[in-house]
Protein backbone atom coordinates (compact mmCIF):
# COMPACT_ATOMS: atom_id res chain seq x y z
CA UNK A 1 0.00 0.00 0.00
CA UNK A 2 1.28 3.47 -0.91
CA UNK A 3 2.20 5.82 1.92
CA UNK A 4 -0.02 8.94 1.83
CA UNK A 5 1.88 12.05 0.88
CA UNK A 6 2.10 14.85 3.42
CA UNK A 7 -0.02 18.01 2.79
CA UNK A 8 3.12 20.08 2.22
CA UNK A 9 4.55 17.70 -0.36
CA UNK A 10 1.20 17.52 -2.13
CA UNK A 11 0.98 21.33 -2.28
CA UNK A 12 4.52 21.56 -3.63
CA UNK A 13 3.76 19.02 -6.35
CA UNK A 14 0.51 20.78 -7.17
CA UNK A 15 2.17 24.20 -7.51
CA UNK A 16 4.95 22.73 -9.66
CA UNK A 17 2.34 21.22 -11.99
CA UNK A 18 -0.10 24.13 -12.07
CA UNK A 19 2.42 26.84 -12.93
CA UNK A 20 3.36 25.68 -16.46
CA UNK A 21 -0.18 24.47 -17.13
CA UNK A 22 -1.65 27.82 -16.11
CA UNK A 23 0.79 29.71 -18.33
CA UNK A 24 0.09 27.49 -21.32
CA UNK A 25 -3.67 27.77 -20.79
CA UNK A 26 -3.44 31.56 -20.68
CA UNK A 27 -1.33 31.59 -23.82
CA UNK A 28 -3.80 29.37 -25.65
CA UNK A 29 -6.81 31.31 -24.40
CA UNK A 30 -5.53 34.81 -25.11
CA UNK A 31 -3.71 34.14 -28.35
CA UNK A 32 -0.31 35.03 -26.95
CA UNK A 33 1.40 32.26 -28.86
CA UNK A 34 4.79 30.92 -27.93
CA UNK A 35 6.25 32.30 -24.73
CA UNK A 36 9.82 31.86 -25.92
CA UNK A 37 11.32 35.35 -26.13
CA UNK A 38 13.46 34.29 -29.09
CA UNK A 39 10.35 34.00 -31.29
CA UNK A 40 10.11 37.71 -32.08
CA UNK A 41 7.71 37.38 -35.01
CA UNK A 42 4.72 36.53 -32.81
CA UNK A 43 1.98 38.94 -31.78
CA UNK A 44 2.12 40.81 -29.42
CA UNK A 45 5.19 42.29 -31.11
CA UNK A 46 7.21 45.36 -30.20
CA UNK A 47 10.44 46.76 -31.58
CA UNK A 48 12.17 49.82 -30.12
CA UNK A 49 14.97 49.63 -32.72
CA UNK A 50 17.64 49.76 -30.03
CA UNK A 51 19.78 47.38 -32.06
CA UNK A 52 19.90 44.74 -29.34
CA UNK A 53 18.22 41.34 -29.16
CA UNK A 54 15.21 41.26 -31.46
CA UNK A 55 15.01 45.07 -31.64
CA UNK A 56 16.73 45.23 -35.00
CA UNK A 57 15.85 45.93 -38.63
CA UNK A 58 12.89 44.10 -40.14
CA UNK A 59 14.02 40.99 -42.06
CA UNK A 60 12.46 42.07 -45.36
CA UNK A 61 13.43 45.36 -46.98
CA UNK A 62 12.83 46.84 -50.43
CA UNK A 63 15.65 49.22 -51.23
CA UNK A 64 17.76 50.42 -54.13
CA UNK A 65 21.27 51.74 -54.64
CA UNK A 66 20.19 55.17 -53.44
CA UNK A 67 17.88 54.23 -50.57
CA UNK A 68 18.56 52.57 -47.24
CA UNK A 69 16.95 51.27 -44.06
CA UNK A 70 19.25 51.66 -41.03
CA UNK A 71 18.80 51.01 -37.32
CA UNK A 72 20.58 53.87 -35.58
CA UNK A 73 20.40 55.25 -32.03
CA UNK A 74 16.99 53.79 -31.27
CA UNK A 75 15.40 54.66 -34.61
CA UNK A 76 14.68 52.82 -37.85
CA UNK A 77 15.77 55.36 -40.44
CA UNK A 78 14.63 55.34 -44.06
CA UNK A 79 16.53 57.58 -46.45
CA UNK A 80 16.23 57.89 -50.22
CA UNK A 81 17.72 60.06 -52.94
CA UNK A 82 16.54 57.82 -55.74
CA UNK A 83 14.61 59.45 -58.57
CA UNK A 84 13.65 56.23 -60.35
CA UNK A 85 12.67 53.81 -57.57
CA UNK A 86 10.19 55.67 -55.39
CA UNK A 87 8.96 52.90 -53.07
CA UNK A 88 10.69 51.75 -49.89
CA UNK A 89 9.22 48.92 -47.81
CA UNK A 90 10.27 47.10 -44.67
CA UNK A 91 8.25 44.25 -43.19
CA UNK A 92 8.22 41.34 -40.80
CA UNK A 93 5.91 38.29 -40.84
CA UNK A 94 3.79 38.19 -37.69
CA UNK A 95 1.62 35.27 -36.68
CA UNK A 96 -1.10 34.62 -34.10
CA UNK A 97 -3.40 37.50 -35.08
CA UNK A 98 -6.57 35.51 -35.70
CA UNK A 99 -9.69 37.66 -35.41
CA UNK A 100 -8.66 39.48 -32.25
CA UNK A 101 -9.02 43.24 -31.76
CA UNK A 102 -5.65 44.80 -32.55
CA UNK A 103 -3.61 48.00 -32.55
CA UNK A 104 -0.73 48.83 -34.90
CA UNK A 105 1.29 51.88 -33.87
CA UNK A 106 4.50 53.70 -34.67
CA UNK A 107 6.09 57.10 -34.07
CA UNK A 108 8.01 58.94 -36.77
CA UNK A 109 9.92 62.14 -37.44
CA UNK A 110 10.60 63.48 -40.93
CA UNK A 111 13.85 65.41 -41.24
CA UNK A 112 13.77 66.11 -44.99
CA UNK A 113 11.37 65.68 -47.90
CA UNK A 114 13.54 66.60 -50.89
CA UNK A 115 12.48 68.03 -54.23
CA UNK A 116 9.39 65.96 -54.92
CA UNK A 117 7.71 65.05 -58.18
CA UNK A 118 4.29 63.76 -59.23
CA UNK A 119 4.88 60.34 -57.62
CA UNK A 120 4.62 62.11 -54.29
CA UNK A 121 6.23 61.55 -50.91
CA UNK A 122 4.33 59.45 -48.38
CA UNK A 123 4.95 57.76 -45.06
CA UNK A 124 2.78 54.84 -44.05
CA UNK A 125 2.00 51.38 -42.75
CA UNK A 126 1.46 48.15 -44.63
CA UNK A 127 -0.49 45.43 -42.88
CA UNK A 128 -1.97 41.99 -43.54
CA UNK A 129 0.28 41.75 -46.59
CA UNK A 130 0.33 38.47 -48.47
CA UNK A 131 3.87 39.22 -49.64
CA UNK A 132 6.80 40.82 -47.84
CA UNK A 133 7.19 43.69 -50.33
CA UNK A 134 3.57 44.91 -50.17
CA UNK A 135 3.30 44.81 -53.96
CA UNK A 136 -0.50 44.69 -54.14
CA UNK A 137 -0.36 43.20 -57.62
CA UNK A 138 -3.40 41.00 -58.16
CA UNK A 139 -5.35 38.86 -55.75
CA UNK A 140 -2.20 36.99 -54.73
CA UNK A 141 -0.43 40.07 -53.34
CA UNK A 142 -3.02 42.02 -51.38
CA UNK A 143 -2.48 44.26 -48.36
CA UNK A 144 -3.90 47.27 -46.53
CA UNK A 145 -2.07 50.58 -46.92
CA UNK A 146 -2.48 53.34 -44.33
CA UNK A 147 -0.45 56.43 -45.22
CA UNK A 148 -0.08 60.19 -45.21
CA UNK A 149 0.92 62.17 -48.32
CA UNK A 150 3.58 64.65 -47.27
CA UNK A 151 4.07 66.30 -50.66
CA UNK A 152 3.14 65.84 -54.31
CA UNK A 153 2.72 67.73 -57.57
CA UNK A 154 0.19 65.22 -58.88
CA UNK A 155 -3.19 66.60 -59.89
CA UNK A 156 -6.07 65.29 -57.83
CA UNK A 157 -3.91 64.48 -54.81
CA UNK A 158 -3.61 67.17 -52.16
CA UNK A 159 -0.58 67.27 -49.86
CA UNK A 160 -1.82 66.15 -46.46
CA UNK A 161 -4.11 63.41 -47.81
CA UNK A 162 -4.66 60.76 -45.16
CA UNK A 163 -5.96 57.43 -46.41
CA UNK A 164 -6.63 53.79 -45.59
CA UNK A 165 -7.02 51.61 -48.68
CA UNK A 166 -6.98 47.99 -49.81
CA UNK A 167 -4.66 47.02 -52.66
CA UNK A 168 -4.73 43.82 -54.65
CA UNK A 169 -8.12 42.72 -53.34
CA UNK A 170 -10.88 45.27 -52.80
CA UNK A 171 -13.85 42.91 -52.56
CA UNK A 172 -16.07 43.93 -49.66
CA UNK A 173 -13.91 46.95 -48.85
CA UNK A 174 -15.14 50.51 -48.21
CA UNK A 175 -13.26 53.45 -46.72
CA UNK A 176 -13.30 57.18 -46.11
CA UNK A 177 -10.46 59.61 -46.69
CA UNK A 178 -9.60 63.08 -45.52
CA UNK A 179 -6.97 65.78 -45.83
CA UNK A 180 -4.87 66.70 -42.82
CA UNK A 181 -2.61 69.61 -43.71
CA UNK A 182 -0.63 70.37 -40.56
CA UNK A 183 1.66 72.88 -42.26
CA UNK A 184 -0.61 74.98 -44.50
CA UNK A 185 1.88 77.82 -45.00
CA UNK A 186 4.42 75.61 -46.75
CA UNK A 187 4.49 73.38 -49.82
CA UNK A 188 4.62 70.23 -47.68
CA UNK A 189 2.07 68.91 -45.21
CA UNK A 190 4.50 67.70 -42.56
CA UNK A 191 6.36 69.86 -40.07
CA UNK A 192 9.99 68.83 -40.33
CA UNK A 193 11.51 67.72 -37.04
CA UNK A 194 8.13 67.16 -35.36
CA UNK A 195 7.23 63.74 -34.00
CA UNK A 196 3.93 62.15 -35.02
CA UNK A 197 2.17 58.90 -34.22
CA UNK A 198 0.31 56.69 -36.68
CA UNK A 199 -2.17 54.40 -34.94
CA UNK A 200 -4.45 51.86 -36.61
CA UNK A 201 -7.12 50.18 -34.47
CA UNK A 202 -9.04 47.18 -35.78
CA UNK A 203 -11.83 44.97 -34.51
CA UNK A 204 -14.04 42.27 -35.93
CA UNK A 205 -17.83 42.27 -35.92
CA UNK A 206 -18.72 38.80 -37.04
CA UNK A 207 -16.77 38.33 -40.26
CA UNK A 208 -16.38 42.10 -40.91
CA UNK A 209 -13.17 43.93 -40.07
CA UNK A 210 -13.58 47.56 -38.98
CA UNK A 211 -10.52 49.84 -38.85
CA UNK A 212 -9.74 53.38 -37.72
CA UNK A 213 -6.47 55.03 -38.74
CA UNK A 214 -5.40 58.09 -36.72
CA UNK A 215 -2.62 60.64 -36.89
CA UNK A 216 -1.53 62.20 -33.60
CA UNK A 217 0.89 65.03 -32.84
CA UNK A 218 3.65 64.96 -30.23
CA UNK A 219 1.26 65.93 -27.41
CA UNK A 220 -1.16 63.11 -28.23
CA UNK A 221 -3.83 65.25 -29.91
CA UNK A 222 -5.60 63.53 -32.79
CA UNK A 223 -5.10 65.52 -35.98
CA UNK A 224 -7.50 63.40 -37.99
CA UNK A 225 -8.83 59.92 -38.66
CA UNK A 226 -10.05 57.77 -41.52
CA UNK A 227 -12.15 54.63 -41.24
CA UNK A 228 -12.67 51.49 -43.29
CA UNK A 229 -14.52 48.20 -43.22
CA UNK A 230 -14.01 44.94 -45.06
CA UNK A 231 -16.57 42.16 -45.18
CA UNK A 232 -13.89 39.89 -46.64
CA UNK A 233 -10.84 40.74 -44.51
CA UNK A 234 -7.30 40.15 -45.71
CA UNK A 235 -5.35 37.52 -43.80
CA UNK A 236 -1.73 38.01 -44.88
CA UNK A 237 0.92 37.93 -42.15
CA UNK A 238 3.30 40.70 -43.26
CA UNK A 239 3.33 43.95 -41.26
CA UNK A 240 5.59 46.97 -41.46
CA UNK A 241 6.25 50.20 -43.36
CA UNK A 242 5.54 51.38 -46.88
CA UNK A 243 6.89 54.77 -47.95
CA UNK A 244 7.00 56.52 -51.30
CA UNK A 245 9.70 58.98 -52.28
CA UNK A 246 8.99 60.45 -55.68
CA UNK A 247 11.97 62.78 -55.96
CA UNK A 248 13.54 64.97 -58.60
CA UNK A 249 16.38 65.88 -56.23
CA UNK A 250 17.43 66.05 -52.62
CA UNK A 251 16.65 63.42 -50.00
CA UNK A 252 13.62 62.06 -48.20
CA UNK A 253 14.55 60.94 -44.69
CA UNK A 254 12.29 59.81 -41.87
CA UNK A 255 13.06 58.11 -38.54
CA UNK A 256 10.64 55.59 -37.01
CA UNK A 257 10.87 55.38 -33.23
CA UNK A 258 9.19 52.20 -32.10
CA UNK A 259 6.74 49.83 -33.78
CA UNK A 260 4.15 47.60 -32.14
CA UNK A 261 1.33 45.22 -33.02
CA UNK A 262 -0.81 44.14 -30.09
CA UNK A 263 -3.92 41.98 -29.96
CA UNK A 264 -6.22 40.86 -27.18
CA UNK A 265 -8.32 37.74 -27.58
CA UNK A 266 -10.98 37.06 -24.96
CA UNK A 267 -11.91 33.36 -24.80
CA UNK A 268 -15.54 32.40 -25.28
CA UNK A 269 -17.40 31.53 -22.03
CA UNK A 270 -17.79 27.94 -23.22
CA UNK A 271 -14.05 27.67 -23.79
CA UNK A 272 -13.32 28.95 -20.29
CA UNK A 273 -15.77 26.40 -18.82
CA UNK A 274 -14.14 23.53 -20.71
CA UNK A 275 -10.68 24.61 -19.57
CA UNK A 276 -11.91 24.78 -15.99
CA UNK A 277 -13.47 21.31 -16.18
CA UNK A 278 -10.30 19.85 -17.65
CA UNK A 279 -8.10 21.42 -14.99
CA UNK A 280 -10.44 20.28 -12.19
CA UNK A 281 -10.52 16.69 -13.45
CA UNK A 282 -6.75 16.56 -13.70
CA UNK A 283 -6.28 17.91 -10.17
CA UNK A 284 -8.75 15.33 -8.83
CA UNK A 285 -6.82 12.52 -10.50
CA UNK A 286 -3.58 13.81 -8.99
CA UNK A 287 -5.06 13.88 -5.51
CA UNK A 288 -6.35 10.32 -5.84
CA UNK A 289 -2.92 9.12 -6.90
CA UNK A 290 -1.42 10.67 -3.78
CA UNK A 291 -3.87 8.76 -1.50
Amino acid sequence: MNTPASPSSFRAALVAWITPVKVSLLAASFGLGALNSSEAAVIPYTNDFSGTGSNVAFPNQTTSANSTWTVSEGSYVYSSTNTSWPVGNASIPLTNMGTSPFVVETQFTVSSVGAFNSNGVTVGLGLFGSDAAFTGLGLGNSYYLADWTLATTSTGVTPGQFRLIALGDTSGYTSTSTVIDTNPDATIAVTLGATYTMRLVGSYSGSTLNMTFSLLNSTGNVLGTVTASDTSPLTGTNFGYRNRSGLSGGAFTTSFDGYSVTATAVPEPGTVALLGLGLGATLLMMRRRQA
